[in-house]
């Protein structure tokens, strides 16, 4: 019969097992940097983006949620 103990260590065994499996998977999404920078054209033709919220400048203290930031594609 399982003690106390022994369900602790196997869930933390477990919790650590799961930790690890999500940063593999995480860090297998990454982008990679070429593929995007490949995908840029220097004298290509892109639209206008227009930020309106938060304005440019503006400043939110550390202890707030993140902003939610609004723009304008001009396509």
């Amino acid at each position: 019969m399982f003690t106390r103990r022994k369900y602790t260590f196997i869930a933390m065994i477990t919790v650590m097992a799961g930790i690890i499996v999500v940063m593999m998977f995480s860090y297998s999404l990454e982008p990679d940097v070429e593929e995007i920078l490949a995908l840029y054209q220097e004298k290509g033709k892109y639209s206008e983006l227009i930020i309106s919220y938060p304005l440019d400048g503006t400043l939110f203290p550390p202890e707030i949620v993140a902003p939610t930031f609004r723009w304008e594609d001009g396509a």
